[in-house]
């Protein structure tokens, strides 16, 4: 069971036990209304994950930061395609030179968990975590000739250009036809 189904779960619970006989009718209103959040909760939850569609989803988490003395950004940015079950991703890493480093990873997506591997200039990459409503929290490694560094990442996701629906549309056809470019590149 998911960790916030848990926990709804839990209070739920809790609630039932802490009101006695005596209080149980006042409390059913109440206790109604917690169910039907926690199953709203739970669905929408789900929802952020893997899709059973055959059409693509493209996401981007991101912490990536402008830092005035440096002539580039730092940080890392994700962006993610995924398709059902299988995932193709983009990981940019922002070491404040002009061009980040790119690394073209390609994995697959259970429920929320995502595993993802790929190789750049420096050697192979992995990611494996988490997606949730508002981001991705990963374990990245780096292999890099014979040292191996892992680091926990916890990555914001990026909203949507516009709250326009039109807008939506045509960021999604943008993206891909990026996420395109960068996978031929």
């Amino acid at each position: 069971m998911r960790r916030g189904t848990r926990f709804l779960m839990t209070h739920l619970s809790y609630l039932s036990f802490r009101c006695g006989p005596a209080r149980r009718g006042a409390m059913a209103g109440t206790l109604l209304l917690n169910l039907l959040s926690c199953v709203f909760l739970t669905t929408f939850a789900t929802a952020q994950c893997a899709s059973e569609s055959k059409s693509a989803q493209v996401e981007r988490f991101s912490a990536v930061q402008h830092i005035d003395r440096l002539p580039g950004s730092s940080g890392i940015e994700l962006i993610l395609e995924e398709k059902g079950l299988h995932v193709k991703g983009v990981l940019r890493d922002y070491e404040g030179a002009p061009d980040p480093l790119v690394t073209r990873l390609r994995g697959i997506l259970r429920g929320c968990d995502v595993a993802l591997k790929g190789k750049n200039a420096r050697g192979n990459v992995e990611i494996h975590g988490t997606i949730a409503i508002a981001s991705f929290q990963c374990t990245i490694t780096r292999r890099i000739g014979t040292n191996v560094y892992s680091e926990r990442v916890s990555l914001r996701r990026e909203p949507p250009e516009s709250d326009h629906v039109g807008s939506h549309v045509l960021m999604y056809q943008r993206s891909l036809t990026r996420f395109s470019d960068l996978l031929s590149s």
